[in-house]
Order: C-alpha cells, then structure tokens, then sequence
C-alpha cells in the first residue's frame, strides 16, 4: 500500500510531504526528528478510533495538544495538519486554537514500541515478583512461559494505583501490548449513559491469566532465567515478533530502534522476520534508527526478490540551525538491493578510519 503522508506545523516539522510504503525507515542523527514524524503517523492512525484526541497526545508525550504544534518565533502557528491517502480512501486531523476535527480512515489499527520497551517490561515484572506473592500464584506461574502479558495488566494496575509514573506513550505501549496479545483492538475507557444521573467511563480491560515470562538458556537447556535478568535483546526481539505477529491486518506499526541490544546477527534475523509478517499482512512498518545496517539487510531482501522497491520507503531526516525544521531526503532503492548515495556514511567512516 502506497500512502502520501503530509504533515504540517507538528512538533518540528513545519511542512513536509513523503510517501509511505509496507516499509519505511527514516534515518537521520538525534534530533532530526524521526521519531516526531513516526509519531506523527501513529497519532494519525488511530485518531479515528477515540473518543479524546486531546487526551491521546498528552498519552503520547504528556503534553497538552497547543505544545506539540510547531512553534515559530514564541507563536504557535495553526493549523496543525496531518493528512494521509491511499486511492480513495483518506483520513484526516486538523486542529486549530481551540478545534480539532478527526474525518476518515485508512489504519485499521495502529501500535507503537518505544525504545524504552524492554525496561518497561522488566520493571513491571520485577515489581510483580515483588507485590504479588502466594503458593496459587507461584504454582500458576510454574504452568506457563509467556509472560508479557502479566507485565501488561499488572503496569495498568500499578498506574491507577499511583504506585508508578506514567512516562511518555508508556500508557499507549502497553494499551497496544494488550491488543497485539488478545487480537481486539483495546479503545480505552467506554461511556455508559445513565437516566438523570450523567456519563460514566467504564474502564474493562481483557482478562489476561497470571503468568510469568521465563528465559531458558540456549546453550544449557537447565538454565531458566525470569524476565528482570533476560538478555535484553532476547527480550527485545521476542516483543517486537509478538506485536508484529499479533497486528491487525491492513495495521500501521511503529517500531523505535529495533537494533537496541541486539547483536548484528540477531538483528538482521528480527528484520527478515517481520518484513515478511508486513507483507503478509498489508502492514505499514516505520522504522526509526540511527542504523544503517537495517538498510543493508532491507536492500538484501530486496535483491532476493522477497520486497519490491516500491514496497520500501527510505528517508533521510535532517535540520541545521539555517533550517531548523525537519528536511526529508528521499533514498533511492534500486532493484539489485542498492541505494544511492546515503548522507553522511563517508564522514563516519572517515572518522572510525
């Protein structure tokens, strides 16, 4: 699927048009924006489907919705604009000073994985080990090994406890965890309208069986390790499968640098893995990443003949204090599973060598 993408006074970003394809990294150094026009992409996605966009972007980065327009000499400039198409169909967000108007689709769902994914996992599983202790428990455990799914539920406990701070799309990261895990789309809280008496929000959440995630050795198949002192990249690309694979078809799935914690082996693996799990499934994937080598392996899959060049989208982000919003340069990629020339590779290597 072939989606324009337009984004328009978001964040950094004050007007930029790109094509999206089934996948797309964009690259760039720290603070290029990559993650706000990957984020741009995923509000948009879901924007549909709830009830407050407001209290989606504040989800999203704690943030009320005037503090992620682009801001130009102390002003906010409105209107903030994302807009996407694909053939005839189209989806739209448009919010103005005190106005926000969400029109048509396109996602049939959207889920995102922030880089912090894998210490958010580990803290709720080391905080259940710790709260949560009885012999049913322990024997339960003792049944199953997937474990993800307890992180899920108990972190949603533990926030409406106050027990933990809620982070930035940490609150988004699990309510996609639970969906990816049950296969329905998780839309938050559900109004029920009572007589005489007002709205109230119901929160329901799936039920989701106690269990605990462990790590067996491959080298010693004696060896079982819980969640909190798995290797973080083990952990890491098992998550990122199970989104993948748990993604609803026709779905937009934001992935923060993939290669966090991961030999290059692993890595090239994980990326094989869920480009195919992405063709099958008509998904839009974005990477975003500091990496090139996720570029090498997509341009290997590409000589294979397994992705298409049209099915692969590469862009290089960048701004400069001349030009302090968000420029893409489109990279190029050629049917023999090359690129053209990628910004900046030279001068990296000019200084390691």
């Amino acid at each position: 699927m072939v989606v324009s993408f337009h984004v328009e006074n978001w964040r950094c970003i004050k007007n930029l048009d790109i094509e999206l394809a089934n996948v797309n990294i964009f690259l760039g150094k720290n603070s290029s924006g990559k993650s706000s026009l990957a984020h741009a992409a995923y509000l948009l996605a879901k924007a549909p489907s709830v009830r407050d966009v407001a209290q989606l972007v504040r989800d999203l980065y704690r943030l009320d919705i005037a503090q992620v327009v682009r801001i130009e000499n102390g002003i906010p400039q409105y209107p903030l604009i994302l807009e996407a198409r694909s053939g005839s169909q189209r989806v739209e967000l448009k919010i103005e000073a005190s106005k926000v108007d969400v029109s048509g689709g396109l996602w049939t769902f959207s889920y995102i994985l922030p880089s912090q994914r894998v210490a958010y996992l580990k803290l709720s599983q080391s905080l259940l080990t710790q709260i949560v202790k009885s012999p049913r428990i322990e024997s339960e455990a003792e049944a199953s090994r997937t474990g993800f799914e307890v992180a899920a539920k108990l972190l949603m406990q533990l926030f409406a406890m106050g027990v933990v701070a809620e982070g930035p799309a940490l609150k988004l990261f699990f309510n996609d965890l639970i969906s990816a895990i049950s296969g329905h789309e998780y839309l938050g809280p559900k109004p029920l309208e009572l007589e005489s008496v007002g709205t109230i929000f119901v929160e329901v959440f799936p039920l989701i069986p106690l269990i605990v995630y462990k790590y067996r050795d491959p080298f010693d198949k004696s060896i079982e390790l819980p969640l909190p002192v798995t290797p973080d990249g083990i952990a890491d690309t098992e998550l990122i499968k199970r989104f993948v694979s748990g993604a609803v078809q026709g779905s937009l799935v934001v992935v923060e640098e993939p290669e966090n914690f991961k030999h290059p082996l692993l890595l090239v693996e994980l990326v094989r893995d869920i480009i195919g799990e992405a063709l099958k499934k008509n998904l839009t994937l974005l990477f975003t990443t500091h990496n090139d080598l996720i570029l090498h392996v997509i341009g290997r899959v590409v000589e294979e003949g397994v992705l298409k060049p049209s099915q692969v989208a590469v862009y290089y982000l960048e701004r400069t204090r001349e030009i302090p919003w968000t420029t893409a340069r489109k990279i190029q990629v050629y049917e023999d599973g090359t690129f053209s020339e990628i910004p900046h590779v030279e001068e990296v290597l000019s200084h390691v060598f």
